[in-house]
C-alpha cells in the first residue's frame, strides 16, 4: 500500500470532518505531509517510512533544505504548520507515543532590511536569461511574470483568461490584468503556444508522475526554476518569487511614485494588503 492510502486519506477525512478544511487548504496540508515523506524517502533509501520513525532532525533537516532551495520563510512557516497539524492529529488518534514536531519552531523573518534583492538587478538580467539557450522557455515565462510581481498561486492561469492582439499578450485573470509587450511578450507567446499541446486548461502545469496527466503548477516547480537562475548568478538564497515581489513593489513606490491604491490595483490585491506589502517594502529596504 502506498504512504497515500495508509496515512493521508485518514488525515484527509480528519480536516474535512473535523476541522472543516476547503478543498485548496486541504490539498496545501496534505501536499506538504507528502512532499516531507517523499523527501525522508529519498534522504533514507527506502521505499516506505512509518511516522512512528520520524525524529526531530529529520523535520528540522526537510525545513532547512527547503529554505537552501530558495523556499521564502513564510513558505516554510507555513510547512512547519501542516507538519505539527498532521503529528498533533497521529498522537491526538494514538498512531504515535512521541510527537517529533511539538519543539519546531517557526522560522523568524528578519523585517530590519537587507536588501537582498534589488528591482533594478531583476531588470538588468533580463536580456541575459532571454537570450540563453541554456533555459527552458517555461522558466523565462516565469521570469516575465515574477518581474510583475506574480505570486505562485497566480500562475495558475487558464488558457482563457490569455488574449493576443497585435504583438501584445493580455493576461486578465478575476484579481488583475497585465500587458506584455516586446520581448516579454514573445517569451510568453512561445511558452503558451507550447502549453495548447497538452489537455489542462492551465498555461503553467507540473506533469503528475503517477497519472501522466496535467496539474496547475506547484510551489516547488516555480521556486526550482528560480533557483537555476539564483544559482547560475551566484545571487543571496533570499532571490525568490516573494522577494522579488517585494522588490518590484519598492520601484512602483520609489520610482514611479506608486501610491496605496496605486499599488493595489496593480497586483490586483485589497488596500489593506497593499498598505502592508507597502510597510513591508519600506521595513527591509529604508531601515537604518
Amino acid at each position: 500500500m502506498t504512504f497515500k492510502f495508509n496515512f493521508t486519506y485518514d488525515f484527509e477525512q480528519y480536516l474535512i470532518h473535523e476541522k472543516k478544511f476547503s478543498s485548496t487548504t486541504l490539498n496545501q496540508y496534505t501536499y506538504t505531509v507528502e512532499m516531507f515523506f517523499n523527501h525522508l524517502k529519498h534522504k533514507y533509501k527506502k521505499s516506505f517510512i512509518d511516522p512512528i520513525e520520524v525524529q526531530p532532525k529529520d523535520i528540522r533537516g526537510f525545513l532547512e533544505e527547503r529554505i537552501t532551495a530558495g523556499t521564502s520563510i513564510s513558505t516554510v512557516n507555513r510547512y512547519v504548520s501542516n507538519i505539527k497539524t498532521f503529528f498533533d492529529y497521529l498522537w491526538a488518534k494514538g498512531k504515535i507515543v512521541i510527537d517529533p514536531a511539538v519543539k519546531i519552531e517557526r522560522f523568524k523573518v528578519d523585517r530590519r532590511g537587507v536588501k537582498h534583492v534589488e528591482y533594478s538587478n531583476v531588470i538588468k538580467m533580463f536580456p541575459t536569461i532571454m537570450n540563453s539557450h541554456k533555459y527552458p522557455v517555461i522558466l523565462k515565462a516565469i521570469y516575465v511574470l515574477a518581474m510583475h510581481g506574480f505570486r505562485a498561486k497566480e500562475f495558475h492561469i487558464l488558457k482563457n483568461e490569455v488574449f493576443e492582439e497585435d504583438q501584445d499578450i493580455f493576461i486578465r485573470t478575476p484579481k488583475r490584468s497585465i500587458v506584455l509587450k516586446g520581448e516579454e511578450a514573445s517569451i510568453f507567446r512561445a511558452h503558451f503556444y507550447n502549453s495548447l499541446f497538452d489537455s489542462s486548461e492551465y498555461v503553467f502545469t507540473t506533469k503528475k508522475n503517477s497519472t501522466g496527466g496535467f496539474a496547475p503548477i506547484e510551489y516547488e516547480s516555480l521556486y526550482m526554476y528560480i533557483g537555476y537562475i539564483r544559482n547560475d548568478f551566484n545571487l543571496a538564497v533570499t532571490f525568490n518569487l516573494e522577494n522579488i515581489r517585494i522588490s518590484y513593489a519598492y520601484h512602483l513606490y520609489k520610482q514611479k511614485n506608486y501610491t496605496v491604491d496605486d499599488l493595489a490595483e496593480e497586483l490586483g490585491i485589497q488596500r489593506l494588503s497593499a498598505a502592508g506589502l507597502l510597510e513591508t517594502t519600506l521595513e527591509r529596504y529604508e531601515a537604518e
